[in-house]
């Protein structure tokens, strides 16, 4: 359980990619989220024995609705309900001006078996997300509900100094090296997203190496419909 520092009307929760430190493949759930903490979990694919070891799990809480930040640029915020493995379309309070980074978060669990949000949004029309929840073995899932952040990519300076960016395609099963666009100290958290959907099988990112300058990350997939792991490029 993770107690907030502060209280929130609507809440919007996302965790990031676990660290690295257990190597059976595995994504992140949250539930309970309150005006005031939520839970959270790792969460193994069903084929493997669900126990895992202790894992950094970053993570980020804003209030619901549209942010101006200091330097201008927006970050938009909510909630989305009755997702399921079908896509859903979220429209933004307001368009962006640039195409933002995106996060998404299943806050609830309605069905215990593992499942991850996947996230597709078209370069053109940057006024719609799409979401997609996706788990392994099955073709259904119960409906669940979703957290979602964009944010206009670049430095921004709010009470924290934070950036967002975009890889563009070129993460795969093989660990890379990202460098961020200033130095932190201490240690920044690090967010990861997969923002993309071109490999159709479920996947996660996990990150390891973090440090003032930089991160590495790869994308892992589910090793339950089959032992093969390799992934084609995708955006973080």
């Amino acid at each position: 359980t993770i107690t907030l520092q502060r209280n929130y009307s609507d809440p919007v929760v996302i965790a990031g990619a676990p660290s690295y430190f257990g190597t059976n493949q595995a994504t992140v759930r949250v539930q309970e989220v309150s005006r005031t903490s939520f839970q959270v979990r790792i969460d193994e694919w069903e084929c493997l024995d669900g126990a895992h070891g202790g894992e950094d799990v970053p993570y980020l809480v804003v209030e619901s609705g549209v942010h101006t930040l200091p330097n201008g640029k927006k970050l938009m915020a909510g909630n989305a309900d009755a997702v399921s493995n079908s896509w859903f379309v979220q429209s933004f309070p307001e368009a962006f001006r640039l195409e933002p980074i995106v996060f998404g978060q299943i806050i609830t669990e309605n069905e215990p078996e593992a499942a991850n949000i996947r996230i597709d949004h078209n370069n053109t029309n940057i006024n719609q997300l799409r979401l997609r929840i996706l788990e392994a073995g099955t073709t259904a899932h119960a409906d669940e509900r979703v957290s979602w952040l964009a944010v206009e990519p670049g430095v921004h300076q709010s009470d924290k100094l934070f950036e967002g960016g975009n890889t563009g395609r070129g993460v795969d099963e093989n660990w890379v090296d990202l460098n961020f666009l200033q130095s932190y100290s201490p240690t920044p958290i690090f967010i990861g997203e997969m923002g993309s959907n071109y490999g159709g099988d479920a996947a996660a990112i996990r990150y390891r190496n973090l440090s003032g300058n930089g991160v590495q990350v790869f994308v892992e997939e589910e090793p339950c419909s089959d032992t093969e792991i390799g992934h084609t490029t995708e955006e973080i």
